[in-house]
This record gives structure tokens, sequence and C-alpha cells, in this order.
């Protein structure tokens, strides 16, 4: 026999276990993080402050790199001084020991500035390897999230489906244990979307974390791999740096060799020199003609062409003279042309910039020869038959001439022999011209090749 329950009684049954339905549903939805995602956002939401002792010595080292830049920029002052002075052989000493100094200066500047980068690149690296795991461990905490939300709602979509539709007042009437039913699947449709909500703002933040972390961690690889090319281009520069103390302390030592300490010779050995950088800057100045734009001339038939009016280099000043390459650099120009001619990518400025093979920026004999020769004076005059035998052995000759009508005095390239006539590279006029419609042979008077 069925024995009917009231509804009164089944309402207050209702009721008494509502409290034990909410307490499992809490217990069963009440934590949507993942296991480790509430330190993972406080960790990605702020960043770690560098140690202290890191930063004290990151601090030390960029003020002792501002205060060598303040004592470079001192010594290229003092340098600019005494550019103007160099009129005794102490002040020529006080200029080459200036400029010892100076680029001592910039080869220190140049290890702490490396040394500075190398740190901060180690601890970049640190940093992105951190950033890495960090954003691992977020994208697991997302993918959490993810699947937590997507069981949620077909959860909820369930519940939704077996919730009555229509005619609920009646039934409810007509069976009251249809509002005990009810009650309990929108409690529980109550608590889901209340902790589905709670889950999307929680996967929000962390897309939003993750995003930030993504972005610092290019920033930080984009910065690592600038440094890293910095560094490369200062460690040439320190090399470069250093070939040129080796240079500034060999041109020193000849200076006093060749002065024997004594400012009588010193002051022969000035006026000799501005007389022959004159000699030049006479011919130029006959010649007409101004400075021209990079490879303005070409390269000649063979490709080695130089010219001395280029303006890439024609306004650098020859050794430690106040000359230009441009107005007294027709020597300088022809030897480096030769270092071209035999496969070394030499460019006037490059030999211009090494003191040590001028004096006063008159070069020194023997002059700098390419590599695995050596300078050889074929003579003085017009030696016909030696220039000939060299040109007959591939090796183009450097010879000096008296040029209009004696008005200053030039060098050219003599690339080969033409019926009776010499096919030259001149640094000022052009490459592949006949020498004899420009110039005598009488007019010779000086002869050297490189073998």
């Amino acid at each position: 026999m069925t024995t009917k329950i009231s509804f009164s009684k089944k309402l207050k049954r209702l009721f008494l276990f509502l409290p034990l339905l909410l307490g499992v549903l809490t217990f069963l939805g009440g934590s949507f993080e993942s296991p480790f995602e509430r330190p993972l956002i406080k960790e990605v939401l702020a960043e770690e402050s560098n140690e202290a002792s890191a930063e004290e010595d990151a601090q030390q080292q960029q003020e002792e790199i501002e205060d060598l830049q303040e004592k470079i920029e001192e010594y290229e002052e003092k340098l600019d001084d005494l550019a103007g002075q160099k009129n005794s052989l102490q002040s020529e000493i006080e200029y080459a020991d200036s400029q010892i100094q100076l680029t001592q200066l910039r080869i220190q500047n140049t290890i702490n500035q490396i040394a500075a980068k190398t740190q901060k690149i180690e601890k970049l690296g640190d940093d992105i390897e951190d950033l890495k795991h960090r954003l691992e461990r977020i994208e697991e905490s997302i993918d959490y999230q993810e699947k937590i939300l997507s069981e949620r709602k077909r959860s909820y979509y369930k519940v939704e489906q077996t919730t009555p539709r229509g005619f609920e007042l009646l039934l409810f009437l007509i069976e009251p244990s249809q509002l005990e039913r009810k009650l309990q699947k929108t409690t529980y449709s109550q608590v889901m979307q209340e902790r589905d909500k709670e889950l999307l703002d929680s996967m929000n933040k962390t897309k939003v974390a993750y995003a930030n972390q993504k972005g610092i961690f290019e920033d930080k690889k984009e910065e690592e791999e600038a440094l890293k090319a910095e560094i490369e281009a200062q460690k040439v520069n320190l090399e470069g740096y250093k070939a040129q103390l080796d240079s500034q302390k060999a041109s020193k030592e000849q200076l006093l060799r060749d002065t024997q300490n004594s400012e009588a010779k010193y002051q022969q050995l000035l006026e000799e020199a501005r007389e022959e950088l004159e000699s030049y800057k006479t011919f130029v100045q006959n010649a007409g003609g101004g400075l021209i734009g990079p490879n303005g001339l070409g390269g000649g038939e063979e490709g080695w062409y130089l010219s001395q009016r280029d303006s890439r280099w024609a306004n650098d000043r020859i050794g430690n003279s106040s000359y230009t390459i441009f107005e007294s650099g027709c020597l300088v120009t022809s030897v480096a042309m030769v270092h071209n001619y035999y496969g070394y990518g030499v460019s006037p400025d490059d030999l211009a910039d090494v003191d040590s093979y001028f004096i006063f920026g008159s070069m020194r004999i023997p002059w700098p020869a390419p590599s695995g020769r050596s300078y050889s004076m074929l003579g003085w005059g017009y030696p016909e038959g030696k220039i000939e035998d060299e040109l007959d052995d591939g090796n183009p000759v450097i010879v000096g001439v008296h040029a209009n009508n004696a008005a200053g005095t030039h060098f050219v390239v003599l690339a080969e022999e033409d019926d009776g006539d010499y096919v030259m590279y001149d640094p000022y006029y052009g490459p592949d011209l006949d020498f004899s419609d420009y110039y005598s042979t009488s007019a010779i008077f000086e002869a050297v090749v490189f073998k």
C-alpha cells in the first residue's frame, strides 16, 4: 500500500536537505584555481628586485665609465689645442704623449664597457630563463582553467536541459515534489554561475599576466641580442685602439730617433716635410678641379684605381700634419693603389691614419709595402730600363714627377708599357691615362716598386 507524504512534510524535508546540498556543491565547486595559481599570479604581477650587491657593482661600473669618458673628452680638447702649437720638439712630444694617453683611456673605457655589458647579458640570461619557466607555468594554468570552465559549462547545460519547461506553477500545485527538485537545480545553477564568473575573472587575469610576461620576455631577448652586437663592435674597436696605441708609441720613438732629441734637427725635418707637402699642394692648386663623389672616376680597367679627390677620405689629415689627402695626398694614394693591385683592400685614409708611416705628414722611407713585399728604389731621375723590366714582370711602378711647368710635384702609378708610352693611374686626373698626355719622362725624378 502506497503511503502518501503531505506537501508540508516534503517542503520541510527539502529545507532540511538544502544545507547539506549547498555544502556538497561548495566542496565540489568551491576552488576553481589551479594548485599553483595564487603564488603564480603574485609572482608574474610583480618583478623581483635585483640584489643590492649586484646593483652596487653595476653603479660602480657606470661611475667608472663616466669618469673615463670625462677624461677622454678632456684629452680630446687638449689635443685640439696642441695641434696648433706643434712648432717645437717639446710640443711634438707632448702631443705624442697626449695621443698615447688618450688611446690608453679609450682602451680602458672600452674594456669597462665590454665588462659591464657582459655582466648585463649574464643577468638577462638568468631573467630570460626564469621568464621561460614562468611562461610555461602560466600556460599550464590557462589550460587548467579552460578545462575546468569547459566542464562547468557542460554541467550547467545538462542542468538546464533537465529543468521543467512551462506549466511549472501548475505542476508545483499538483505535485509539490517538483518544487523541491526545482529548488535543488536552481541552487546548484546559481552556485555554478558564481564559480564560473570567478573562474573567468581569474583566467582573464592570468591571460593578461601572460601577455605582459611574454612582452617582457621578447624585450629582454631583443636587448640581449643588441648588447651582444654592441660587444662585438666594441671588441673590434678595442683591437683598433690597441693597434693605434702601438703605432703612436712607435711614432714617438721614431720621432726621437729622427730628431736625435735635438730641437735643431727637429726644425730641419719639419721644414723639409713642409716643403714636400707644399709642393704636392701647389700641384693640386694649379691642376684645378675639386672633390668628387665616392669612386667618382671609377676603378679603372683593372679595378684598383683610387683618387685623392674622393670625398670619402679627401679631407682626412695625413699622419700628424695639418695637410689633407686632397691637397697633398698623391703619394699616399699611389701607395694605397699598389696595395689594392696586389689584392689588399687599402684606402688612402687607412695609410694616412698610421702616424708611424710619416714624419710631419711626409712619408718615411721605406714606404709601407704590401704584405710579403718590400720597398725598392729603382733610381733617381728616369731609370727607363728598370721601369720597363718591372712592368714586364707585372709590378706597377710609382714615379714622382715635376708637373705644371715645375710648379709643384706629384706622384702617379705606371701600370703598363704601351707602344713607347705608359698607361698610368693618376691619383688626381684618373685611371687608364696616357702618361705622355700629362707629363714627360724627363720630368720623372724618382721611381719605386714593391717586390
